[in-house]
């Protein structure tokens, strides 16, 4: 139903609020003009109840009859303060505050198909009422059609479309809920709604960057991206005279017609979809071992890459209280592990350190992280969880090596090298302790051997026996992983430490190395997995903390925690009070600890391994 008269709005409220008063759920979804929040505006609103019933409120089209939206503020925002149901919804909270509505959500329907592990199958609104109910719903792309925006859309033609979105958000929370365990729905459910939340206002706060520094990396990257572009040419024209210098480098087809055909390189792979020879990353890296040419078009794509996340930076930036932020799109379970991503742009695919590239000319050199950079009067307080997913592995295997080594504070990779090599931790060499090191972060997530003998710079055969030198001097571990491996096999699918699961389907392939990938995803979900449950509580647990020393959260990749704080904030103090509460425990497994960093841009943080190192009081 169409909610365009006051008589219309009044009974709509009316039915909403005997559903809610009777505990039944009201779903709620919003269109607006921008797929981001800041630039949006609110084109119009749409709630469904249990019973059937849907209505679409029209407060921002271009054309039709619609009710001023001060009106239906006013008259929903009781409602949606008293709590709704939605999908995706920190979209929605974001726009609602824009007009300081508060939207509680008791319910997010993509929270829940994430928990139920179905992301191998796709967790969209759209994918999931497929899925699970064998019906096609409307999509925003149809409906929009040749439009631009929600806006220019006629009202009768939005209105199917947006109450649809509603129904099928009630209908997918009620089967969602009715799937997922009691033990989820009791634990975990609870923060994973949280995530959704906080990361609206994480979005809200935005990333601190440092545009002059931006501006001008990216005029320095343009012209080492030029001159690389140059020097990859000339290189390939000292060879063959007869390639084009307008050979554009970016080009797939372009790459094969000079490097297979002009200069008769060898064909390191071929493209699944025309048989031809291949030119993508993966060929060209191994090309470019033996071929300099190469390893200079290498060079210039990449640092081509770094100076388009440059550009998509300063696009993104918006300017607040004079400083500027980027308030990218953030996925409290974007990843199939349940581990955060981001997007628009992305903001977590920076390294810790810097872009090197050099070409005839010089050297540009860049760290993102360094452009991140607290306004006037806060400072960035960083905590990375240490050794996280060792920590996690421990607690599942009770491998002896690694639960003695957090427990009395050894190096874990010590520990690794002592049981691999057969020899007393303190006759570990730095060169075993490397190789234990890397075999700790590459066995569990499924290295082959050819990449372990990359990772380490051997030959093949040596890399096979160290790996069989790790699995027989870790048996507990060997065995767990037989475990997961035999379970995954049976079920189908795997459960962190709290109940999260993924679905893996290609468990049951009939191809070798399909089951395989499966199989190594498999043991990486559950470790990787149990490490974002625990952030996720901790994001919990961190808010009235940060609330109470005027902190804001910002930032979460991976495994780490950053804030903007008062610069004159006893940051000792802050510490201590925030590292029990986004360091939660699990009974059994190694204890979890934080490192701390500090300082004024995030790529140059002074670090702290432990919170008695961080000095008392204000810097």
């Amino acid at each position: 139903m169409i909610v365009e008269t006051t008589v219309q709005l009044s009974e709509m409220v009316a039915s909403l609020r005997a559903a809610q008063d009777l505990g039944g759920m009201v779903a709620f979804d919003t269109e607006a003009t921008s797929e981001r929040p800041e630039d949006a505006a609110l084109v119009g609103m749409s709630f469904a109840t249990e019973d059937g019933r849907t209505w679409y409120v029209p407060v921002g089209h271009e054309e039709g009859p619609q009710l001023p939206l001060d009106m239906v503020l006013e008259a929903v925002a009781p409602l949606l303060e008293k709590g709704v149901v939605a999908y995706g919804s920190k979209y929605d909270i974001r726009l609602m505050a824009k007009h300081n509505v508060h939207l509680n959500v008791t319910v997010d329907g993509l929270s829940v198909v994430r928990l139920l592990g179905e992301v191998d199958y796709g967790v969209g609104l759209k994918e999931t009422v497929e899925r699970w109910f064998n019906e096609q719903a409307p999509t925003f792309k149809e409906t929009l059609g040749k439009k631009t925006n929600a806006a220019e859309v006629p009202i009768e033609d939005l209105a199917p479309y947006a109450e649809a979105d509603a129904w099928n958000t009630l209908r997918v929370v009620q089967e969602g809920l009715s799937r997922l365990s009691d033990t989820v729905k009791e634990g975990l459910l609870h923060y994973e709604l949280n995530a959704m939340r906080i990361a609206a206002k994480m979005e809200d706060v935005g990333l601190p960057v440092d545009m002059e520094m931006l501006q001008e990396a990216l005029v320095r990257g343009q012209e080492a991206v030029e001159q690389l572009r140059q020097d990859a040419i000339a290189a390939l024209r000292a060879k063959n005279p007869d390639i084009s210098p307008d050979l554009n480098l970016r080009s797939s087809k372009q790459l094969q017609e000079a490097l297979f055909t002009q200069l008769g390189l060898p064909i390191v792979g071929t493209s699944k979809k025309t048989g031809n020879p291949s030119a993508n990353k993966t060929a060209l890296a191994k090309l470019a071992k033996d071929h300099p040419e190469v390893e200079l078009i290498t060079r210039y794509r990449s640092a081509a890459t770094t100076v388009s996340r440059i550009e998509e930076l300063l696009e993104a930036a918006r300017e607040r209280d004079g400083h500027h932020y980027v308030h990218a799109s953030l996925n409290p379970a974007g990843a199939a592990t349940g581990r955060w991503t981001s997007s628009s742009p992305n903001i977590q695919n920076h390294p810790r350190s810097p872009y090197v590239y050099e070409h005839s000319q010089g050297v540009w050199e860049f760290a993102v992280r360094d452009a991140i950079q607290a306004p006037p009067g806060y400072l960035i307080v960083s905590a990375d969880y240490s050794q996280i997913e060792l920590r996690v592995a421990a607690g599942f295997s009770q491998e002896p090596a690694w639960v003695e080594a957090f427990a009395t504070g050894r190096d874990v990779h010590t520990a690794t090298a002592s049981a691999i090599f057969g020899i007393p931790p303190e006759e570990v060499t730095e060169d075993q302790r490397y190789k234990g090191k890397t075999l700790n972060f590459s066995m569990l997530f499924g290295a082959t051997e050819m990449k372990v003998a990359e990772l380490l710079d051997i030959e093949k055969d040596e890399a096979a026996d160290i790996i069989n030198r790790f699995w027989q001097g870790l048996p507990n571990v060997t065995s767990w992983v037989r475990k997961v491996h035999k379970s995954a096999l049976k079920t189908g699918y795997v459960s962190t430490a709290f109940g999260r699961k993924r679905h893996l389907p290609d468990v049951f392939d009939e191809r070798e190395w399909v089951r395989d990938k499966a199989l190594r995803e498999s043991v990486n979900t559950i470790i990787q997995g149990t490490a974002a449950d625990l952030l996720k509580i901790g994001l919990t647990n961190q808010e009235p903390v940060a609330d109470h020393f005027g902190a804001q959260l910002f930032l979460v990749v991976h495994d780490q925690f950053v804030w903007l704080v008062p610069e004159d904030l006893d940051l000792r103090a802050f510490a201590e009070a925030m590292e029990p509460a986004i360091c939660p425990q699990l009974p059994g497994f190694p204890t979890i600890l934080a490192d701390w960093g500090i300082g004024e841009r995030l790529g140059r943080l002074q670090k702290y391994d432990s919170v008695s190192s961080i000095p008392v009081g204000a810097p």
